[in-house]
């Protein structure tokens, strides 16, 4: 029989206030007395609390970044630590040849900032950050960075989400914010230029005159003196309310433009049609009607020789693309054309959702009807988009589904050399700047440049819409 084990008081405080009791053949573990007569947890059920959680990554500041740059990133979330690491990783693996962490430094639980280097070749795509702690605990930041090539062009924004509507060769841009706040990026001076209440949806060649409406409603350009100051010219119209959209050179040197005027009807009603102005010497002349295949109709681009593309409303109410080959000719497409190239043979625009080309037969000069479908970014798992502009080069621009099901900013590439169009390649992604919170980022190609290497200019989310510009890789 074993006897029990006997210690007084004092000895068992001696111990550190723990008493060891063998009885019975068992061994029981007590918490020690104490003067305070702590209470003891029973046999078996000893409480020993949870493990600490290990890091989560929330977002990034900012949260994109470009090729060939090293950029300091605060990254923000929960349960970090002195000596926690912040790495770049796809798919939750780290690739520190494409983006390398020089340095990460411990602000507080819920943030750490890391000085990061990115590759001339880091993937343009959505980057995964993780956290890693002293002892190897975790936590990964799905999406949270991208590498893109969209850089935003002015300071901020005037008046709200910024949108775009044309650029030229030398960067300069036209659009509006908000609702109706024209603007020009002047890209001599490299700034946002306010224009007053309007919209600007049309700019010349050198950059010296956009087209558009006031906020009246009236046709107007806005022209760049020689000290860099814009004033407002009222385009001829009449008195009638309306706007100039796209410009271009024509073949005899002199500006023109598209639009529509909101003509008089019957029983004091209006109906768009489309017009082209042509400034000669300095002056605008007055503007040359072009025939409305149904009850309305506006043009929205121009080409050199005249060609206009844009939509009408037929006599049944449906809404389609138009192809002005003439003033007087012209015709009808299954889908809406919003861009034609400076040669006046292919048109983009929007066909059931989604972007779609169509084109004049080399062969026959004949135009299609049917439009032609350029994929989207997720591929046939996701419908939706639009083609908003081109060039002479086969260089399409516009926006398509991605794989997450947001819209992104497209690039699709045509092969211009037989007597049809083909789409060569897959649709490349620009990219935004990066995701906003615990969304995913929206982006929108609008204009293109003619000449290598393209540029392409539109808008991105972050979160209220920048407007940005695109080196298409």
């Amino acid at each position: 029989m074993i006897q029990p084990l006997r210690l007084t008081l004092p000895q068992a405080r001696a111990r550190g206030a723990t008493r060891v009791l063998l009885a019975a053949g068992l061994m029981l573990v007590a918490a020690a007395c104490s003067d305070s007569s702590e209470p003891v947890a029973p046999a078996g059920r000893l409480s020993l609390g949870k493990a600490p959680a290990g890091p989560s990554v929330s977002s990034a500041s900012p949260a994109y970044g470009h090729r060939d740059t090293t950029v300091t990133v605060r990254v923000l979330g929960s349960g970090f630590s002195a000596g926690a690491v912040a790495e770049w990783a796809l798919a939750g693996v780290p690739d520190a040849a494409k983006i390398r962490t020089n340095s990460t430094e411990y602000v507080s639980p819920s943030e750490l900032i890391a000085n990061i280097t990115i590759s001339a070749d880091a993937d343009l795509r959505l980057w995964d950050i993780t956290v890693t702690l002293v002892g190897g605990k975790k936590g990964v930041g799905t999406e949270k960075f991208e590498v893109t090539t969209a850089t935003v062009l002015g300071a901020g924004t005037i008046g709200g989400d910024m949108r775009v509507e044309a650029m030229n060769d030398q960067g300069s841009v036209a659009g509006y914010a908000g609702a109706a706040d024209a603007f020009v990026y002047d890209n001599l001076s490299a700034s946002l230029v306010a224009l007053g209440g309007g919209q600007a949806w049309g700019i010349d060649a050198l950059g010296t005159t956009a087209l558009g409406r006031d906020a009246g409603f009236n046709p107007v350009a806005w022209v760049r003196g020689l000290a860099g100051g814009w004033t407002v010219q009222p385009l001829p119209s009449g008195g009638i309310q309306g706007i100039a959209t796209r410009t271009a050179t024509a073949t005899d040197g002199s500006l023109i433009a598209s639009g529509w005027l909101s003509v008089p009807q019957a029983r004091r009603q209006t109906a768009n049609q489309p017009v082209l102005w042509r400034r000669v010497g300095g002056v605008w002349q007055a503007p040359e009607y072009y025939v409305v295949p149904g009850s309305a109709a506006a043009g929205y681009d121009i080409a050199s020789g005249g060609q206009m593309a844009g939509r009408t409303t037929l006599a049944d109410g449906s809404v389609r693309g138009v192809v002005w080959h003439t003033s007087s000719t012209y015709t009808v497409l299954d889908g809406i054309a919003y861009a034609i190239n400076d040669a006046g043979t292919i048109v983009v625009g929007e066909l059931n959702g989604a972007p779609a080309y169509w084109y004049r037969n080399s062969a026959t000069g004949a135009w299609t009807t049917g439009g032609t479908r350029l994929p989207s970014l997720a591929g046939s798992s996701c419908v939706g988009g639009r083609a908003r502009d081109l060039n002479d080069s086969g260089i399409v621009v516009g926006w398509s589904c991605a794989a997450n099901g947001k819209r992104q900013a497209t690039v699709w590439s045509l092969d211009l050399s037989g007597p049809s169009p083909v789409v060569v390649e897959s649709p490349i992604g620009l990219g935004g700047l990066g995701v906003i919170g615990s969304g995913a980022e929206t982006s929108a190609a609008q204009s293109v440049t003619s000449a290598p290497p393209y540029t392409a200019v539109g808008g991105a989310a972050s979160p209220t819409t920048l407007l940005v510009s695109w080196s298409i890789p």
